[in-house]
């Protein structure tokens, strides 16, 4: 027997999900009161999250206020799609702009269309998230080429960051992969990896409408003999809490000077940002081998490492993602070209 809040089905108001979920249940999945006389978890099998304040996506949906003792709530339910998990629905490392549009219906999209019902469906209208995790990754900068006499310097490694976003239908949300910092050809320094950001606007200027930017800034390309710097990142309007909350940040490594390796990225964890403690680990990587050439600095998420730097004659080896390329090898009479940098990237989680 379905239980009704001012006329309306409780399990479209109220986070719920399977007894073997990781979320805490709040006492009113075991109520005696309701359901003629069965619990709701032995009668759907289901349970409702326990709500907690203290989160950018805290809220109670009500229900509290409906069993009280001494004007005390005696439950707190989690409002639908306002208890993530950091469970992965979405990521790309194909540079391109994608824009993530929540429907007044409850739907959300990822695409390379603005508003629209194509691409990926992350979530159903019945799921009808209001907050998410947002994992973005800058790319890391290219290896420099090399000439007769001097070898060329690894790229540095792009930055890390990982959010919690408010998601509100129809609102303009746009996710910009920027394109690989590219090797330096013979006696030419690398370019600088690609940018990455996540941005909200209130209409579909995408321009003076602009209401949050986080980017993340690639990797600094390496030069003749020397290692590119590692990314930072910037932002525009960070007080607008209301939207994003900034959880984990941590700058790029760099890249190895000619003959040395690139700087690498120690194992971590996510921040919690929940009552149970559920984190996601992005392990660990290595900065890129320094031959004649200088290592790439490592990149993130699983161990995307440096390239290592190009051995006699050779040339810079790439990056994977977010790390640096390798620096090339010396060549008398010539020179080699540096590696290219690893793409940047972007996850969305619930």
């Amino acid at each position: 027997m379905p239980y009704y809040i001012n006329g309306i089905n409780i399990e479209k108001l109220a986070e719920i999900k399977a007894l073997s979920d990781r979320r805490e249940a709040t006492g009113f999945t075991t109520s005696s009161y309701l359901f003629n006389g069965k619990n709701y978890a032995d009668s759907v099998g289901n349970k409702f999250i326990m709500n907690y304040s203290g989160y950018m996506y805290s809220g109670d949906c009500g229900i509290g206020a409906k069993f009280n003792k001494n004007n005390s709530d005696i439950y707190s339910v989690s409002k639908k799609g306002c208890r993530p998990l950091q469970l992965k629905r979405w990521d790309t490392s194909t540079p391109g702009i994608y824009y993530l549009t929540k429907f007044s219906d409850g739907e959300i999209w990822v695409g390379n269309t603005a508003l629209s019902r194509s691409g990926t469906r992350i979530a159903t209208a019945d799921e009808n998230m209001n907050y998410m995790f947002e994992m973005q990754i800058s790319g890391g900068g290219g290896g420099a080429g090399s000439n007769s006499t001097k070898s060329g310097g690894g790229g540095g490694g792009g930055a890390f960051a990982f959010n919690c976003v408010s998601i509100i239908p129809n609102m303009n949300y746009r996710m910009v992969l920027h394109s690989t910092g590219g090797g330096g050809g013979v006696n030419a320094n690398g370019s600088s990896g690609g940018d990455s950001s996540f941005e909200l606007y209130r209409n579909t200027d995408y321009g003076s409408s602009n209401i949050y930017s986080f980017w993340l800034h690639g990797g600094k390309g390496g030069t003749i003999s020397s290692g590119g710097g590692g990314g930072t990142k910037s932002q525009y309007n960070p007080s607008s809490s209301q939207y994003i909350t900034l959880l984990d940040y941590y700058g790029g490594a760099s890249g190895g000077n000619a003959g040395s390796g690139g700087g690498g990225n120690s194992n971590r964890d996510t921040t919690a940002y929940n009552p149970e403690n559920n984190r996601s680990n992005y392990g660990s990587s290595a900065g890129g081998a320094g031959n004649h050439g200088g290592g790439g600095g490592g990149g993130w998420y699983f161990g995307h490492n440096g390239g290592k730097g190009g051995a006699g004659y050779e040339d810079g080896v790439s990056g994977g993602i977010g790390a640096g390329g390798g620096g090339a090898a010396w060549v008398l009479f010539s020179g080699r070209s540096g590696g290219n940098g690893g793409n940047s990237y972007c996850a969305l989680f619930y």
